[in-house]
């Protein structure tokens, strides 16, 4: 896990053992107004973006260390190219930019994508075809890449997720799998991914790329706000609670009936099948 704190100086933390003890460094946070957007190959080599103060360029520090030392800044740009969207995409080694959509036109399914933290961008397209209509608004959801020419990007049309793999720098993409409306895509690896339901009933999960897939029936009724994947059994999940009695999820809610909370947040450790409440 990294994390920063703002300055100046900007302090940015890692640990390794799931937060028994950590690493801190301090950077020159002068010219720094936004950030960091945290890009990693593995746990030990990535980039953290930050902002300048104009918006237009980015300072880019490295590590090979995980987290002992950084190197930087180097000077990235802002591409002017691509309107309506931010930079995008702080987990998987990869940083990506794609346009808005307007009313009266098709969707330009241009995409940026940088695996150097914005030093550098490649223009690629998002995919489309028959299960994803070339001019229909889509975005990324995740993304992962190694950063030698293998990506792989869960992209969202609104009512349903699909996993593209891509082994020539995103040039071509190959569908791997649709699933319906989706509380969360987590690609860990190459070949280890989690989707899980927004209402938790489902989650699928792969180990070997996409070739096969585990289903697991959630026992819980939740309504995600936010989930995350360590494995494809162990899991944390933010359960939104009803607000003026009303949720998206029909039925009870044996985490927030009758307790006033707000948000709960919740732990698997059995692929979805349980959730235990860790706290509000």
């Amino acid at each position: 896990m990294y994390a920063a704190l703002p300055g100046p100086p900007v302090t940015i933390a890692a640990t390794h053992d799931g937060g028994v003890s950590w690493a801190q460094t301090s950077i020159d946070g002068a010219q720094i107004a936004g950030g960091p957007l945290f890009s990693f190959h593995t746990a030990d080599q990535g980039t953290a973006t930050f902002f300048s103060k104009g918006e237009t360029q980015l300072h880019v520090y490295s590590t090979t260390d995980g987290g002992a030392t950084w190197a930087g800044p180097v000077i990235g740009t802002v591409p002017s190219t691509i309107t309506g969207g931010g930079i995008e995409g702080p987990d998987g080694g990869v940083l990506w930019l794609r346009n808005g959509k307007a009313d009266d036109r098709p969707f330009d399914n241009t995409l940026l994508l940088s695996m150097d933290g914005g030093i550098t961008w490649k223009e690629r397209s998002l995919p489309f075809g028959d299960a994803a209509p070339k001019d229909d608004l889509k975005w990324p959801e995740a993304m992962w890449s190694d950063g030698s020419g293998r990506i792989v990007m869960a992209i969202s049309l609104g009512d349903g997720e699909q996993v593209y793999d891509s082994r020539d720098d995103g040039r071509t993409w190959q569908l791997v799998k649709s699933v319906p409306r989706s509380g969360g895509v987590h690609l860990l690896s190459a070949t280890e991914w989690v989707l899980m339901a927004y209402d938790g009933s489902e989650v699928w999960s792969t180990v070997d790329g996409g070739t096969s897939w585990r289903r697991v029936v959630g026992s819980s009724r939740i309504y995600l706000q936010y989930s995350s994947f360590a494995s494809r059994d162990h899991g944390w999940a933010i359960h939104e609670c009803p607000r003026d009695g009303r949720s998206p999820v029909p039925g009870p809610d044996r985490f927030c009936d009758g307790t006033g909370l707000s948000q709960v947040f919740l732990t698997t450790i059995d692929g979805g099948r349980t959730w235990t409440q860790l706290g509000e």
